[in-house]
Parts: C-alpha cells; structure tokens; sequence
C-alpha cells in the first residue's frame, strides 16, 4: 500500500485515537497549526481543481527530518475531507508529474512544503508551495492560540526565501 494508501487508511482507523510518541495535547496543538497554515495558504491562493466537482488535490511533504507524526497527518487529512484531497508525501517524486519538463504537481495540484514548528510566544513555520519548477514560493507563518482553544494565523504571511523546494 503507498503512504498516500496507508493516510487515508489511518484516517478511518486513528480518528480521535492519540499517537504513542507524543503527548495528545501536543498532537493536538500541532494538528491545528498545520490546519491553519493550510488554510490560510490555500485561501491566499484560491487553491482550486481545474475539473469542476473534484477536491484540489494538496500534497504535503514535510521538511522535517523526523517527518510529520502519523496522528498529525491523520488529523489534517480529517479536517479537508470535503474541502481537499490532503496527501502527505514520503518522497517529493510521488507529488510531480515527471512526463513534463518543469515537473509539475501530479493532477494540476499542489505540492505543499511544511517545515518544523519553532516554538516561541507564538510559533512560526516556514510553508512553501510548489506548482513546478519555475513557480515556488515561500512564507514565514506566525500562529497563535485563540480565544476558542483553536490556532490561527496572525499578521500576514511574510515571503521568504524557499529552502525546501530550492530548484537551482
């Protein structure tokens, strides 16, 4: 079964279940500011499909040496299930379309890059967004905890160089 297979598996199998290597709350936490970030990165550039009636498909790829943890993954896949179709990605490869010369995201998708989480008063992330080789872009997040226990972004997203997606 590929990873994208072994996802979508998970979410029917691990909605609601805490993950055995972090704390829940900490799961938790993490799952809503990737929620977020998401959010907002697909609000800001109207992420759509070009085929009417089918979800944007969005694959994440992690920029974490550890990767995303499985319940993380499981949560965020969970929270687009109408919106997009989410998949987190082991090897970039499995997101571009290689019959192509600029390798664009398999399905006219998206390839969504996800650094780790650096804690602070009010973390940051860096995401980048790939369509293909000549449009990458990339944004420092800053997220904080509102009032209903949910993340937000706050401020605007700041342009930054791209680091995961570096394609010279």
């Amino acid at each position: 079964m590929t990873r994208v297979g072994s996802v979508a598996a998970a979410v029917v199998l691990l909605t609601g279940c805490p993950s055995g290597d972090e704390p829940a709350d900490e799961t938790t936490r993490d799952s809503k500011i990737y929620v977020a970030t998401i959010s907002e990165l697909a609000d800001q550039f109207q992420i759509i499909d070009p085929i009417p009636d089918r979800e944007p498909v969005l694959y994440v790829e992690s920029f974490d040496a550890d990767g995303v943890p499985l319940q993380v993954q499981v949560d965020v896949v969970a929270e687009f299930l109408d919106v997009y179709d989410v998949r987190f990605v082991d090897e970039r490869e499995e997101a571009l379309d290689d019959e192509f010369v600029r390798l664009p995201v398999r399905r006219g998708g998206v390839l969504v890059g996800l650094s780790p989480i650096v804690e602070g008063t009010n973390p940051t992330l860096r995401v980048e967004l790939y369509a293909d080789l000549r449009d990458v872009r990339a944004y420092q997040y800053t997220v904080a905890e509102l009032d209903d226990g949910q993340w937000g972004v706050v401020g605007a997203p700041e342009p930054v160089a791209p680091q995961g997606f570096v394609t010279e």
